[in-house]
């Protein structure tokens, strides 16, 4: 395993070189998984692994070169085999007509080991940072697109139900450390969604129709210009550059006021981030909920939800989905901002859906709804064409027709 880290001279004899490689690699993917990218520095993970920090920067210079030796050494291969049991288990399920095997596959990934959480992680942190951005993406949208792209092996439709499945499962993942909603009766959930993958509904030719307020941020404070200035600072540089790479000076002068400004209305740069992407969040789900309603008058409503699901996949969208993901990572930490998610989403939901969601018989299903949303949002992120497949084909009912 030394060969991960090449162009380091060995300062110990081969066999000690490889279990302390072994060592740092599993540690590596400890320090992500429970305390996250923040936390993940050199001297934490040597600590993890019981050796010096010496011997940490005798093999790597930085932290990106170690995650990237951890992904490609410890995610990679797992990452790899589950995607495509996923996609095995959906071919199984269809040609027996039976939903468990890929139900049980999405389980499996959706609750699941030390690796898997440290690969949502770095799935998430990896576009702000160059040199870990290039392993993984490499390795991620390779194994991506073998299975979501139609070929002449491949069907769309296949294609598509293929994407469906790989993006709950990242979903539901990345869900379940989102809030601290219970999801006990998972497999419940799964039988409310999943029955339409087994049909051989082709896809359906449906038109793209775009919101009025498509690829722009909404105003996230009406009563107040400076503040509304701040905060949309603070989303664009964040979703552009990530959230540790931007510094609340910075957000500052973007916006044309001081940093004390700022820290005149918020302790931390956290809190800061976190009442931008939550505003941003009731933003999206107001507009989300108004262009459903536009389009429900031309269409039925399964087709209006879809055409309002392709609206918020298209490129244009960037930001946005940029910004959902590190509120995700972040609160995944960080107690406090998982008790503030379950409860703004919360409140969001029943607000929007006019629903009680803890007596309303239809969250699971909105649970499965934006667990396969948030998973899309990340394998977007890696590959944006995979907003042009024909999502129709477990999205909405396969006679879905324009009312006229």
């Amino acid at each position: 395993m030394s060969d991960l880290f090449p162009g380091f001279a060995p300062k110990t004899n081969q066999a000690r070189i490889n279990r302390n490689t072994e060592l740092l690699l599993d540690a590596s993917i400890a320090v992500l998984a429970r305390d996250g990218w923040s936390r993940f520095t050199l001297a934490h993970v040597a600590r993890q692994s019981g050796l010096s920090k010496k011997a940490a920067h005798d093999r790597v210079r930085t932290r990106s070169e170690l995650a990237a030796a951890a992904w490609q050494a410890r995610i990679a291969p797992l990452l790899s085999t589950k995607l495509n049991e996923l996609a095995l288990a959906l071919a199984e399920s269809r040609a027996s007509t039976n939903i468990a095997p890929v139900m049980l596959a999405i389980l499996a990934f959706a609750l699941p080991g030390t690796a898997e959480l440290a690969a949502a992680e770095l799935l998430v942190v990896a576009p702000f940072d160059s040199d870990l951005n290039e392993v993984v993406n490499d390795n991620f949208k390779q194994t991506l697109l073998a299975l979501i792209t139609p070929s002449d092996q491949l069907s769309a439709e296949d294609a598509t139900r293929n994407a469906y499945v790989i993006s709950l499962a990242l979903g539901l993942l990345m869900f379940n450390r989102f809030t601290n909603l219970n999801l006990p009766n998972m497999l419940e959930i799964c039988e409310h969604r999943l029955p339409v993958l087994l049909a051989d509904d082709p896809a359906q030719d449906l038109p793209y129709v775009p919101s009025a307020e498509t690829g722009t941020i909404p105003v996230l404070d009406e009563s107040d210009e400076s503040l509304n200035r701040v905060l949309t600072a603070t989303v664009e540089l964040i979703g552009q550059r990530g959230f540790e790479n931007v510094a609340v000076a910075e957000i500052a002068a973007h916006a044309g006021f001081s940093e004390g400004f700022i820290f005149s209305r918020y302790k931390t740069k956290i809190d800061l981030f976190m009442d931008a992407a939550n505003r941003l969040l009731a933003g999206n789900l107001a507009r989300a909920a108004a262009h459903r309603q536009n389009l429900a008058t031309q269409y039925d409503s399964d087709t209006a939800n879809y055409l309002s699901f392709v609206d918020f996949m298209r490129p244009e969208h960037a930001l946005v989905r940029s910004i959902a993901l590190q509120q995700a990572q972040l609160a995944w930490h960080n107690k406090p901002l998982r008790d503030a998610n379950t409860e703004t989403i919360t409140a969001h939901f029943e607000k929007i859906e006019d629903i009680n969601i803890e007596d309303h018989p239809q969250w699971p299903i909105t649970v499965l709804s934006q667990g396969a949303r948030l998973g899309l949002r990340l394998i977007s992120a890696f590959e944006p064409a995979v907003w042009q497949l024909p999502h129709t084909v477990v999205l909405a009912p396969a006679n879905a027709t324009q009312n006229s």
